[in-house]
C-alpha cells in the first residue's frame, strides 16, 4: 500500500507578535495623519480650482460626411472582383474578404491603419496581411487558433478623397 504525503495548504495562524507590530504601525500612521492640518471651508474657497474647464472640440466643417473608417466599409465590386470590408464582430478590427468563387476559398486580412505612402488625394490607408480561408473556415485569431496560416501576400486599400 502506499501512502501519499500532501502539504498542509491551510493558511497560517497569524502571531499575535505580528498582529500587536502591525496594530502599533497602524496607529503610528493614523497620528501622523491626524498632525496634518486641514483647511476651513473658507480655505477651501481660496484655493485655485484643479479641475480646468475643458474645451469642446470644434464641430467638423462637414458633419455629414463619415470618417474613413465607416465610409471604406461594405462591399465594393471593380473589374478585377469583388471584396467586403468590415468590422470583425469578434474582435472589432477592420477586416478584408474577397470570395474566391472558383476555389470554393476566400482571401482573409486584418487591415491595419498605414501612414508611410500614403498617395496624393488619399484620406486614408490600410494595409493588410492576406491569408487564404475555406470557405467556411474561421479566420485565425490568435495562437488559441493553432498556427498562423501562410501569408499569400499584402493588399494596400486607400480612401480617395
Amino acid at each position: 500500500m502506499v501512502y501519499e504525503t500532501f502539504k498542509d495548504r491551510r493558511p497560517k495562524e497569524p502571531r499575535v507578535e505580528e498582529l500587536q507590530r502591525e496594530a502599533k504601525r497602524a496607529k503610528s500612521e493614523l497620528d501622523r495623519a491626524l498632525q496634518v492640518p486641514v483647511p476651513e471651508d473658507e480655505e477651501l474657497d481660496e484655493l485655485p480650482d484643479a479641475c480646468q474647464e475643458i474645451e469642446e472640440p470644434e464641430e467638423p466643417e462637414e458633419p455629414d460626411q463619415p470618417d474613413a473608417f465607416e465610409a471604406i466599409q461594405g462591399s465594393w465590386r471593380s473589374a478585377k472582383g469583388e471584396c467586403a470590408i468590415f468590422t470583425d464582430p469578434r474582435i472589432n478590427r477592420l477586416t478584408y474578404e474577397e470570395s474566391l468563387s472558383d476555389q470554393d476559398a476566400r482571401l482573409h486580412g486584418w487591415l491595419e491603419p498605414y501612414e508611410d505612402e500614403q498617395g496624393d488625394g488619399v484620406i486614408a490607408c490600410w494595409v493588410a496581411v492576406l491569408h487564404l480561408l475555406g470557405e467556411d473556415e474561421l479566420p485565425w485569431y490568435g495562437p488559441s487558433f493553432g498556427e498562423e496560416p501562410e501569408a499569400l501576400g499584402q493588399i494596400k486599400v486607400e480612401h480617395p478623397n
